[in-house]
């Protein structure tokens, strides 16, 4: 799991990408995120959670297998 809670982030596209692949569950909750299509390289994730970001809609998320 990969909890980036409340870190006032507007962008995860540098986060842990070495590493994205195996992440199965990730919490970006309480941050400034708009753009779904940063979750392109979470290819394998189970469970992620978004409440309060700044998303106005799912365009631009990633169709994730698993999720």
């Amino acid at each position: 799991m990969l909890s980036l809670v409340d870190k006032h982030l507007m962008s995860i596209k540098d986060k842990d990408k070495e590493n994205a692949k195996n992440i199965q569950h990730l919490d970006v909750s309480f941050n400034q995120l708009s753009e779904g299509a940063e979750f392109n390289s979470f290819t394998n994730l189970v469970t992620l959670v978004i409440d309060d970001n700044a998303f106005s809609s799912l365009k631009g998320f990633p169709a994730l297998k698993y999720l």
